[in-house]
């Protein structure tokens, strides 16, 4: 069975088709149209694009009915009681389930990822704006309208900033990736936060949260003020949905859960520390010890959450931002791998893991630049043939993209297989690797 799925998202919509065991088949993404008419046709053209399928569902993002009717989407333009489901099943001529995209997410973990097994659990997602999804004694809330969840539109402040919902002082005006994209803005309005600005290529209006993120970790106190409110606005999440603590264990918690450890004890013991890298294919989440580097994933890769969970247990670290000796050297030797003058990384590596996984990751770091394997061969190589879906595994728990260069090997029949990247990037770092351009082509 092909099963596809489309998440509609503020700026994108991203459709995989997944094959029975969960794996990755295929995966497009486009720009997202904001208007009702063109958000469809964008749709029916990337379903066709995944086809062939058997079944299909999409997550958009807004107040969604139980039978597919986008009532309001805040972040989309003139979108008002669009009957999703109805106009995908009768252009596709296939039964289309449409919901809440949060709701999707927060189903999803709760099936197949990091809640799994649970009985309860509430799911936020940060992203142009907040959205969420609630399990409570194994069942999935839909509310009566089939709208609970909507916890990006709490007002937490009445007399607070408007909000496209039409309501003041929602809680995602504060705490989304938009809202620090805006809270960036203000700063620079004030005269200030010179370095969010260039970061920004010198036009406020370019500003985004990742700009602001960026220059905190590069240690400008204008934006480091501005995560410091945001985080504020970030923490009633804990507040708001009943976690139950006073500030102060509140915030000693939360950065236990994110960081591995409480404030004092992180700065007692050696700690990964992590910064932003951006790159022709996207930002890169780099983390570094004494002994080198130990983490480069992509911020938006799936799963990074479990990736950095793994990394901290399996080195007992807390993973802290800020600067270390090891990143300047990164920085030069990715620069000139992706201006296609470098084929061989230097930096010494840190990558724990099991036996069987540190077998793989030394395979592949025996990869040629420009040369790609089937996971049959890398099999071979690790003295397990016929192991190929567990080559996959350990290949897709590689910590170290790029440097540990999983993006080399491929299916069987010359077909790309996964990537925890997104195909699009394994497409474009194989073709790097050939002589052809790395701008990404939203074609792939």
């Amino acid at each position: 069975m092909r099963r596809a799925g489309i998440d509609v998202g503020g700026t994108k919509c991203l459709g995989v088709v997944l094959d029975d065991s969960g794996a990755v088949l295929d995966e497009i993404r486009r720009p997202t149209s904001r208007r009702p008419d063109e958000l469809i046709d964008a749709l029916v053209a990337l379903a066709g694009e995944l086809a062939p399928f058997d079944s299909l569902g999409v997550g958009v993002p807004g107040l969604v009915t139980r039978g597919g009717v986008l009532r309001a989407a805040p972040h989309l333009i003139d979108v008002a009681e669009l009957d999703v489901s109805s106009r995908l099943t009768s252009r596709l001529g296939i039964d289309v389930h449409v919901d809440n995209d949060a709701t999707c997410a927060t189903l999803a973990e709760w099936e197949l990822g990091a809640a799994q097994g649970a009985n309860d659990v509430v799911g936020v997602t940060l992203g142009t704006g907040i959205g969420g999804g609630i399990v409570a004694d194994g069942r999935l809330l839909r509310g009566t309208n089939g709208f609970a969840g909507e916890f990006g539109h709490m007002v937490v402040d009445p007399d607070g900033l408007a909000c496209p919902c039409g309501r003041r002082g929602c809680w995602e005006r504060y705490a989304s990736g938009g809202a620090l994209g805006d809270q960036g803005r203000e700063a620079v309005a004030g005269r200030t936060g010179e370095r969010i600005a260039h970061l920004a290529g010198g036009d406020p209006a370019a500003i985004r949260g990742e700009h602001v993120q960026q220059a905190a970790l590069d240690g400008d106190e204008t934006a480091l003020g501005v995560i410091d409110g945001f985080a504020r606005w970030v923490a009633l999440d804990d507040a708001a949905l009943g976690h139950g603590y006073d500030s102060h264990s509140g915030f000693r918690e939360a950065f236990s859960r994110h960081f591995g450890s409480a404030p004092g004890a992180a700065r007692s013991c050696e700690c990964i520390t992590t910064t932003l890298i951006e790159s022709p294919v996207g930002p890169l989440l780099v983390g570094a010890v004494d002994a080198g580097i130990c983490l480069l994933e992509f911020t938006d890769r799936r799963m990074i959450e479990a990736q950095l969970e793994t990394v901290r247990s399996r080195m007992n670290c807390a993973l802290v931002p800020g600067d270390h000796s090891w990143f300047t050297p990164l920085r030069a030797e990715l620069s000139e791998y992706f201006a296609g003058t470098r084929r061989e990384f230097t930096l010494p590596l840190v990558a724990p893991g099991s036996e069987f996984q540190e077998a793989v990751w030394s395979q592949l770091r025996c990869i040629p630049y420009g040369v790609t394997i089937s996971y049959e061969e890398l099999a071979q190589r690790v003295g397990r043939p016929g192991a190929q879906r567990a080559v996959g595994t350990a290949n897709g728990m590689n910590r170290i993209s790029i440097l540990i260069p999983c993006h080399r090997v491929v299916n069987k029949g010359g077909a790309l297989g996964g990537y925890g990247g997104g195909l699009w990037r394994k497409k474009l770092l194989l073709g790097l690797e050939q002589g052809k351009s790395t701008e990404p082509d939203l074609g792939l």
